[in-house]
């Protein structure tokens, strides 16, 4: 659905995993 959404308002999805601290997620539109 996420992707679906992207594609369609194309945005830009960064995903950051960093070991001890987590995820990050960022959404550019």
């Amino acid at each position: 659905i996420v992707k679906h959404i992207i594609a369609k308002s194309h945005a830009e999805l960064e995903l950051e995993s960093e070991p001890g601290k987590g995820t990050t997620i960022r959404v550019i539109f």
